[in-house]
């Protein structure tokens, strides 16, 4: 898997490469399709996309690529905050194309879950090369916050592994799991 910046070219295949999923997909509704055009055209109208740690503040959304074909399967929208030596990343929202959408139930599950840890991964390894960076996962749904919830409850178990590796992870408010170099 491959975090992919995003420039109005790449949104642009990034469109055409979900509606010709989406047109492959049996069942998949013009609805379906018309909302995934209207979101792209969301981005590119907001100029919602670039090198996040030159937007502070600003929804920014990425592209993950998951099998190496240069093609964005998946946008994440973050928003970097920068104050003083702090650097938080904060994971708001996924958007899975129709490819992944389509997947069985348990296939999908398993491709959420890979495609969450390395998203993760990544921000965690970009936020840990500053003292106090933090990388959040916000739940902006109720079926998010109870995956979140038990996400954090298997890391308990976890948490001196975590430790060594110089995190604390912990809940931060409601709908915040925060990953916090220490």
């Amino acid at each position: 898997m491959e975090i992919l910046h995003l420039d109005e070219k790449k949104v642009n295949e990034t469109r055409q490469y979900w509606i010709d999923c989406a047109a492959e997909q049996v069942g998949e509704s013009d609805e379906a399709i018309e909302l995934d055009e209207q979101f792209f055209d969301f981005l590119v109208q907001n100029q919602s996309f670039g090198d996040y740690a030159l937007r502070d503040n600003l929804n920014t959304y990425v592209g993950v690529d998951i099998n190496g074909d240069g093609n964005a399967d998946v946008l994440v929208d973050i928003v970097h905050h920068r104050r003083g030596r702090v650097k938080t990343i904060k994971i708001m929202d996924f958007y899975y194309s129709p490819a992944i959408e389509q997947l069985p139930d348990t296939e999908y599950d398993k491709q959420v879950v890979d495609i969450l840890g390395f998203v993760v991964n990544e921000f965690i390894q970009t936020t840990s090369t500053v003292r106090d960076g933090v990388t959040k996962i916000y739940s902006r749904t109720d079926l998010s916050l109870q995956i979140m919830n038990k996400l954090h409850e298997n890391i308990q178990a976890y948490q001196s592994e975590f430790a060594e590796l110089g995190l604390n992870v912990k809940l931060e408010g409601k709908r915040w799991l925060a990953f916090r170099t220490i």
